[in-house]
């Protein structure tokens, strides 16, 4: 289900009709020389999760992690956004399924994430196979718009 695009054919129209979360396979700032998109709020996820979550005690914070996560995506009051800087989200102890939460996200408005990891053929990875944070993610079994 995940179609690939590149920079230069990337239809914002489609995706925004088939309200499908886009994943930008390259540094953020080069995929919006190509494609300007008003609106747009970019997060910095590593440094506004971080904030939020030294707020609590460490044997709590895995359990606020989703509560936080969604109330930084919350205060963007625009209608499309960009996430960067996601590596925080691949802690091995918040057990997380990133690309779910953000698909379910994508839902009620248009959102954009810089996968931090590498795309190999049609899988995400994010670092490497003996790490406990690794993950990797078959894009057939998604319905995501890949942009490398």
């Amino acid at each position: 289900m995940g179609e690939l695009y590149t920079k230069y054919n990337f239809d914002l129209n489609l995706v925004k009709r088939n309200k499908t979360l886009v994943v930008i396979c390259m540094k953020y700032d080069e995929f919006l020389k190509y494609k300007e998109i008003k609106d747009l709020s970019i997060i910095n996820l590593g440094l506004d999760l971080s904030r939020g979550l030294k707020e609590y005690p460490m044997e709590f914070r895995n359990s606020k992690v989703f509560d936080e996560l969604t109330n930084i995506l919350a205060r963007a009051q625009t209608e499309h956004i960009l996430v960067k800087n996601l590596d925080i989200l691949f802690n091995p102890e918040y057990k997380l399924n990133i690309l779910n939460y953000f698909i379910n996200l994508s839902r009620n408005r248009l959102v954009f994430i810089e996968w931090p990891g590498q795309l190999k053929g049609r899988e995400l990875e994010y670092s490497e196979i003996n790490y406990p944070d690794y993950h990797k993610y078959n894009i057939d079994n998604y319905n995501i718009a890949l942009v490398k």
